[in-house]
């Protein structure tokens, strides 16, 4: 990394309001993308609409069930979010969400999206994900994904 880059990432959020991570992934009606730079400050920079709801027309148990319209009611309290492409998050290198189900979170390891299960204020959970990436980075880089 050049001395005058600025080191950043983005994190997505699986959030009701952009400021709380209070959603099921699967659930999320939109994610918020929020950037992370090296002096430690975020910036909400988009908020993108999970397409994979509007397209999920097969189930009844989601209608009126997604984050923000009522939680999720489904058997044992369990949701029924189907997601078939999580390539709109490809550009984020986590993904925080109050609960991600296994394929879900098989398809965003693909994507290179590391999954962290929270339900918090950003307030509280940005400095502890800042933290872990000090510690996974040394030198604050990630490799694979770069940010113009």
């Amino acid at each position: 990394m050049e001395h005058n880059q600025v080191y950043r990432f983005r994190v997505a959020l699986a959030s009701s309001d952009g400021q709380t991570i209070d959603c099921h992934f699967g659930n999320t009606e939109n994610f918020y993308i929020y950037e992370i730079d090296q002096n430690e400050t975020w910036k909400q920079i988009a908020i993108r609409e999970n397409s994979n709801l509007k397209n999920d027309t097969s189930s009844t148990a989601n209608q009126g069930k997604t984050c923000g319209g009522g939680g999720c009611s489904g058997p044992g309290g369990k949701c029924h979010g189907s997601l078939e492409n999580v390539s709109f998050l490809s550009d984020c290198s986590y993904l925080l969400a109050s609960k991600v189900g296994m394929k879900s979170s098989k398809l965003l390891y693909r994507e290179d999206i590391a999954v962290l299960e929270v339900t918090l204020p950003i307030e509280e959970a940005f400095p502890k994900l800042i933290a872990y990436e000090k510690r996974r980075s040394k030198n604050w880089t990630i490799k694979n994904k770069k940010i113009g």
